[in-house]
């Protein structure tokens, strides 16, 4: 975002779909193939039809955090968006808060905009600041919107650039009204919904056209109704200015200006200018605009290094007729610094979380951005390929069931960590076939059966550890386990080394354990008075490992 939230914000930014934005729900929409339009902090399953023929959906089932609150209509604002802006979500905890967003297809272009309106929530008078990642203050949303794109549009958009709006401007169209400064041209006129706002200038002289303005360039889309106004110089002049500022002189700027003749010229007249934008950067050759036809002009290269930018459109020796401009937008590039999470892992987890019913707040992607990997979870991150999942700690969180088949994806996992759960059946094959797996943790669970041979191998081989439990010199027998020494070696101090595995009986009682001896170890014999009090064990009971 190129500025801290104000009261009234809206982010547009044009995205190419990754695995960064998650896919897990199926969101209706109304009239609109692809669209995605949520009213944030709106009552749970609630709907609504804005002006504009659009269905706005609450986000109470794309999100798991944050609170709801509704902003008094005092504090909201002069637009035909009030109703868009009436409520919002708050993120008061967690340092991440994602949406998972269903009905976007990777590989293709989107529209992302998010609408931000403080309203004095919170009833504390302080607008605070925040971006994506972090800030100051307690983050809220208003609404959240996605529109498919053509994917012959913004070739500057790819899985690694994204285009955030800076200004994208319908020049020589009056403001509908004095007070709602978000009006301008959207669906259905354009039928991507990318939102054209009107914009003058004091040096400008307005003019339209009644007839339909075609485009023959499917690269970019201005609509037609923004086509038809235009401007021109307000004084006779062979110039025509149009200037924007910026804060950070790092910024990489995308313009993309879009000309039309909207007056049927006779033979002796004529129209050409040149198109020059920040330090000389011109466009290639003159611009001759055609008559209901959109013609559209990028610098040679991305503007960058300055603080106030100038276009001049400027009138040839060769033209009888001072420029004009239709349609101008500036964006900033935006290039991903961390490349999202390998779609196979994404899929791993999501199906761990999905199978257990894990209620963490695993929303997002699970490894970026780096500093807010989800709880439980530590990635590697090479420089040349996707990040990965590479261990997982799900210990003493109340998993059910049998070990989730999906782990067998999770291929650069080296530590995995299921202990102290209600985990039940046999240790499955695929763990000794994960090929980076070096430490495996399954106690105090209720598994049964042996282990498999291949990770009895890699335990012979010493490539994995499989972590035991002991309890004072014995192995605790609540998860049912037995032990077998499968080999022996000598330190360096020459005393004996066993590798021990597990393998798992039926039993799930220690005090009804068919050893006595170990039943009598492990009991507490205030609840079972037929054992033997606990003592520790003598060294003959507790062999050395």
């Amino acid at each position: 975002m190129r500025e801290g939230c104000a009261a009234d914000k809206r982010e547009m930014t044009l995205v190419q779909s990754c695995l960064g934005i998650l896919l897990t729900f199926a969101v209706p929409v109304h009239a609109q193939p692809g669209f995605i339009s949520i009213n944030c902090g709106m009552a749970e399953d609630s709907t609504y039809i804005d002006i504009i023929n659009t269905t706005y959906h609450s986000d109470a089932k794309y999100i798991e955090t944050g609170v709801n609150y509704n902003i008094s209509k005092a504090f909201l604002p002069a637009t035909t968006l009030q109703q868009l802006y009436s409520n919002v979500r708050s993120f008061p905890s967690g340092s991440r808060n994602c949406y998972n967003l269903s009905e976007i297809t990777k590989g293709t272009k989107y529209l992302l905009r998010v609408h931000l309106w403080y309203g004095n929530y919170d009833a504390r008078n302080s607008t605070p600041q925040f971006d994506i990642y972090i800030g100051l203050g307690i983050p809220f949303i208003s609404a959240l919107e996605l529109r498919p794109l053509n994917n012959s549009m913004y070739k500057v958009v790819n899985e690694t650039h994204s285009l955030t709006r800076w200004h994208q401007y319908d020049l020589g169209r009056p403001r509908y009204n004095n007070t709602d400064v978000n009006a301008g041209i959207r669906y259905p006129d354009d039928p991507y919904d990318l939102l054209w706002k009107p914009f003058d200038d004091i040096n400008w002289s307005p003019f339209n056209t009644s007839s339909r303005v075609t485009n023959p360039n499917v690269a970019f889309q201005p609509p037609s109704k923004v086509m038809m106004t235009a401007v021109r110089p307000a004084v006779k002049s062979d110039a025509l200015y149009y200037n924007w500022t910026v804060d950070d002189l790092s910024l990489q700027l995308q313009v993309y200006m879009h000309f039309a003749e909207l007056e049927q010229l006779n033979a002796n007249q004529k129209r050409e200018f040149t198109v020059c934008c920040g330090e000389n950067l011109c466009y290639n050759s003159v611009v001759r605009p055609e008559y209901l036809v959109t013609t559209t002009v990028e610098p040679p290269q991305p503007l960058t290094g300055q603080s106030q930018y100038t276009c001049t459109f400027k009138q040839t020796s060769k033209s009888n007729l001072p420029p004009i401009a239709n349609a101008v937008e500036v964006f900033v590039i935006r290039q991903y610094k961390e490349t999202p999470t390998k779609d196979q892992d994404v899929e791993a987890i999501l199906d761990i979380k999905s199978s257990y019913q894990l209620k963490r707040n695993w929303m997002g992607d699970p490894c970026v951005p780096k500093s807010y990997s989800w709880e439980g979870l530590a990635c590697n991150y090479p420089l040349s390929d996707f990040p990965t999942v590479l261990s997982l700690n799900l210990s003493s969180i109340g998993l059910k069931g049998e070990i989730a088949a999906s782990l067998a994806n999770l291929n650069s996992i080296q530590s995995l960590d299921l202990s102290w759960n209600n985990l039940i059946g046999p240790i499955p094959d695929f763990l000794g076939d994960l090929p980076a797996l070096s430490l495996l943790n399954l106690r105090g669970n209720q598994l049964n059966g042996s282990v498999p041979s291949n990770l009895v191998k890699k335990v012979n081989r010493g490539s994995l550890q499989l972590r035991k439990t002991r309890s004072f010199g014995y192995f605790t027998v609540a998860s049912g386990l037995r032990h077998q020494v499968v080999s022996e070696r000598k330190s360096n101090l020459g005393s004996p080394i066993r590798v021990i595995i597990y393998h798992l009986l039926s039993f799930t009682d220690p005090c009804n354990h068919p050893n006595p001896i170990l039943a009598t170890k492990t009991c507490n014999p205030a609840t079972h008075p037929h054992r033997q009090p606990f003592h520790c064990p003598s060294p003959a009971e507790n062999p050395q490992t």
